[in-house]
């Protein structure tokens, strides 16, 4: 019967689970929409995206080989102690940050480091997105890697990634670590 189901539909595909974390109007929901739809969410239809992309819910993400959920419960406090239910079955972690917003990046560095020093997180992978790359106050990835101490990370891989959910920006290079991560 496997064989059957696999000679009609194809190979089953794997899962990767990744939590995406990061402080509230970070850029996380802009992101999902455009990974899981391609589109920017324009202030119409920002209710109905971030509805679709961010209550408490599995984002699937297809490709040819892969069903990528990822797992974003939200930024407020509440929420993010929520997140370490998640951390268990987690391939990796996406922290965003709004390159735009300075006077959060202190927060930020704390959150992420909070995070990353947890038990369940040890050995998972990181992929920083630098979100809203194109707005004229963004600060350059090199200030950002300073500032959040992304340099005493070890014992992990890490990347950073500028994006711009906007223009769509470093989008597909997300998707390719993505899925690059699902291969390994």
């Amino acid at each position: 019967m496997g064989s059957v189901y696999s000679r009609v539909c194809g190979p089953p595909r794997k899962r990767l689970n990744v939590l995406m974390s990061g402080l509230s109007a970070s850029g996380k929901t802009s992101i999902q929409c455009r990974l899981r739809f391609g589109i920017f969410p324009t202030e119409i239809c920002s209710y109905v995206s971030a509805f679709f992309c961010t209550i408490s819910e599995d984002i699937e993400i297809n490709s040819s080989s892969l069903s990528i959920f990822l797992h974003d419960l939200g930024a407020s406090a509440k929420m993010r102690e929520q997140h370490v239910r998640w951390w268990r079955d987690v391939a990796a972690l996406i922290y965003v940050v709004d390159c735009s917003d300075e006077d959060r990046l202190e927060e930020a560095r704390i959150e992420l480091h909070e995070h990353l020093s947890d038990a369940n997180m040890k050995d998972k992978n990181l992929l920083v997105i630098i979100s809203k790359r194109d707005l004229p106050n963004a600060l350059s990835d090199e200030m950002l890697v300073d500032r959040l101490n992304l340099n005493v990370i070890k014992g992990r891989e890490w990347k950073i990634q500028s994006t711009s959910a906007k223009t769509g920006e470093g989008i597909s290079e997300v998707a390719a670590w993505l899925e690059q991560l699902g291969d390994s």
